[in-house]
Formats: structure tokens, sequence, C-alpha cells
């Protein structure tokens, strides 16, 4: 879906929608690459929407901010010589498409990673760019992926888009381990918008929610048993400088004054009561960390098994047991 719009017209809905010229123009690009992915063969049912954008985009009637990252996993639990066999294919078809859309693009390979940027010229005559990353090594999941239908945004398309995505438990979970890893503030307004919704909101999501954060706070983490531990009044200090910088930009214009400590305080509130771990699930972090991977004390019996093989489960577990070992041989 080529990028056909004009100056005059992406200047109208960022006036109508109090956004700046070149994010509009962002979500929108953002927008029809999504569609692609979700419509061409090539791509179609192998790739997941997660991240901020797809929180923003589909978990609230009306996105709360502006998200200009595409953040994909691999969607199939397959072996890693059929991956990588997949992820050449996907490369393939990716770059040619970015080619024919009119994007320069630029690739970075890691051992988990496909980390795409996707440059354009905007319509006031900047260089922009588009990120794009595909994780190939968190390629297996807790609840079955959801395909959403919504709006283009700013309604600059007719009929509908469809996104496949992870499930909203999932997806959160990810957003909130995310918190605590890194703390960002677009994190802390994500969690804001959905300590403010409906969203998730009975005890039986909650539960579901809560042991997605623990079992994903696992995940590549060898070293920090204690992740979820840590006093999240800590974002009382975070200076305003980073939501200028970081947040602000994604929010409307003329939204008025940010107000960070109910934000912050909204949040603390909402996380301790969602973290207060039961006893099943302390022990999964527990055992874990000792080298004993029991996806069973989270998840259904079914689910379990799925997760027995997850990549990601299984490297962190032979880097805690690498850990072990060096330590008792010295």
């Amino acid at each position: 879906m080529k990028f056909d719009l004009q100056k005059s017209e992406i200047q109208k809905i960022a006036a109508e929608h109090n956004y700046t010229v070149n994010n509009v123009e962002k979500v929108i690009r953002l927008s029809f690459i999504l569609n692609d992915l979700n419509t061409h063969t090539e791509f179609r049912g192998k790739l997941l929407l997660k991240g901020g954008t797809a929180i923003n985009l589909l978990a609230f009637a009306e996105p709360p901010r502006l998200s200009v990252d595409l953040d994909l996993d691999f969607a199939e639990n397959m072996s890693k010589e059929q991956m990588m066999e997949e992820r050449n294919k996907i490369n393939q078809a990716l770059i040619q498409y970015c080619q024919e859309n009119d994007y320069e693009v630029t690739l970075r390979k890691s051992f988990s990673l496909d980390s795409y940027s996707l440059y354009y010229i905007t319509v006031t005559g900047s260089r922009d760019k588009i990120k794009l990353d595909i994780n190939y090594h968190n390629r297996c999941h807790i609840l079955p992926y959801v395909i959403t239908q919504i709006p283009f945004p700013f309604s600059v398309k007719d009929g509908m888009l469809n996104v496949t995505h992870l499930a909203l438990p999932e997806l959160f979970g990810g957003k909130i381990k995310a918190f605590y890893e890194r703390c960002k503030p677009r994190d802390i307004y994500d969690i804001y918008s959905l300590a403010q919704s409906n969203i998730l909101s009975t005890p039986e999501e909650r539960a579901l929610l809560r042991k997605c954060i623990v079992f994903y706070s696992t995940l590549g983490n060898p070293d920090n048993p204690h992740l979820l531990k840590q006093d999240v009044r800590h974002i009382l200090k975070m200076p305003f400088q980073d939501v200028k910088a970081q947040l602000l930009p994604m929010l409307h214009i003329n939204a008025g004054k940010y107000p960070k400590d109910e934000i912050n305080h909204c949040v603390i509130n909402y996380l301790s009561a969602l973290m207060a771990l039961d006893e099943t699930e302390q022990k999964y972090i527990d055992e874990f960390y000792r080298g004993n991977y029991c996806p069973d004390l989270l998840f259904d019996n079914e689910t379990a098994i799925k997760l027995l093989n997850h990549p990601v489960a299984l490297r962190t577990q032979q880097q805690i047991m690498k850990d072990k070992d060096e330590i008792e041989s010295n």
C-alpha cells in the first residue's frame, strides 16, 4: 500500500488532531506497512504485533498516545532450522517490499532480532525513519494470537485494518515487564492508560496478567531474580525532561499541563495492588533461578507443555546453569 497523501492532507489531519505533521505522517505510513504485513502472502500469519504500537492502536477505543515503531514476534514455534529458513524468506520479501514502496532500508541482524530502519522523505521535506523489529527467538507464546479489525488511523482509508497481535494479557504483561527493566516515560503512560480503563479488570484477568508478567520477567534475565521486587516509587524521581523529550511529542500538542505526579501515583498504586505475588508465582521465580523451569506453576497443563520448549526460557536456563557451574568450580 503506497503512501499517497499530500502535504496539505497531512497538515489538515495534524491540525484537527493536535499532533505534529511528521508524527501524523509516520503513524499513517506505519499503518499502511502494518496492513501489508497482514495481507501479503509472504508475511500473513507469520508476524505478531506487540509493544506500544499494539497497545495504543488495538487495546483502547481511542489511542491514548501515538506510537511510531513496529515491534513484532515471529508467530510459530518451530525448530531453529525451520525458523532460519522462514527468516531468510521474510527478510528477502521485506527488503523487496520496502524498495517497491520507496523506503531506503538498512538491516541489522543479531542472534534473535532483525532490526530494520525504513528511511523516507517526509511531506515537509525532512528525512525520517520507521523502526521495525522482528524477534525470532521469542516465537512461543502463552496465549493464542488475536486478529483485530480497526479503522485506519485518522480514517485516511476506507475499509478496516486487520492486525494480528499478542493477546491483551500477554501484550500488557510484556509492557509491564519492560517497565520494570527500563522504566521509560512511555511505559509509565501505557500502564496509566491501562489503570484508568476497564481492560483486564476482573480478578481472573488480573491474575492471568500477573502470571504473564512473572513469566516474562524471567525470560532473557538470568541475573536478577528480584526484578519484580523493586520499589516502583522510584518513578517519582524521573526528571520531567525525560517526559518532555520521550513522551510529550506522542501526545496532543494542546493536551495541557502533563499531570506527572497524578500519573505516577496512579501507576504506583496500580502495580502495588497487581504485583502481590501468590505462593506459586513466587515459587516459579525461585525454582527458575535454581535451574528448574516449571511453567506448570503458572499455567494450565496444555499451556505449560507448550511453554516447555520456549526458546528464550531454555536459553536463559542454560545461562543460569552455566553461571552456577562457574561459581561452584571456583
